[in-house]
């Protein structure tokens, strides 16, 4: 008797193990992959509104781009978050707020989902950045906010190296030669006008 009552303990446990398991909600990740086409430095200058030195602040909450499909299907429905970055020096154009903005990517968490990118940074707090950027003019673009996206995705983000007081690193390509001293930038930016 003493070994059924264990028998039914053991299943009960089991199956209500299960059930609990089974009833935790998950985090669906989607991995954005896309295709860009690559931007030399002179290139990245051109093409870009403002360029910024500056430090990354908070993340604010992200948000869906169009819940519900209530800007029509032919519009993506993605997760975007915003991220503030307390400007230090305006290198190129002129920001719509001189002492910060805020710099929206295509990646964040929401609900039960997560967008990760790979050509998309994943700023950290207090980082020392320069930003090349653009208006954004996709088809998520909202033009009554004041936002700016990256120019080329991960290729408008440089970030400054924590060894060396005036280097910076492009995010989306490490390799050496894309570790580029702020005095290069500056000067490039002056010749390019």
């Amino acid at each position: 008797m003493d070994k059924k009552i264990l028998l039914l303990l053991f299943i009960i446990s089991f199956s209500l193990g299960i059930l609990i398991y089974a009833s935790i909600p998950r985090t669906k990740i989607i991995t954005t992959h896309n295709i860009i086409l690559e931007k030399d430095l002179p290139e990245l200058i051109s093409e870009s509104d403002v360029i910024v030195k500056g430090k990354v602040g908070n993340k604010f909450p992200s948000k869906w781009t169009n819940p519900n499909f209530i800007k029509g299907d032919h519009i993506r429905n993605i997760i975007q978050t915003d991220v503030n970055i307390s400007i230090k020096e305006v290198l190129k154009g002129i920001p719509y707020n001189n002492s910060s903005l805020n710099l929206r990517t295509d990646t964040g968490k929401l609900d039960n989902v997560e967008y990760v990118s790979e050509d998309i940074p994943n700023l950290k707090y207090n980082e020392e950045v320069i930003l090349f950027l653009s208006k954004d003019d996709s088809d998520v673009a909202k033009p009554n906010e004041n936002y700016y996206v990256l120019t080329g995705m991960g290729q408008g983000l440089y970030i400054k190296e924590p060894y060396a007081e005036s280097l910076y690193t492009c995010f989306y390509n490490q390799e050496e030669q894309n570790i580029i001293e702020e005095s290069v930038f500056k000067e490039m930016i002056t010749n390019s006008n």
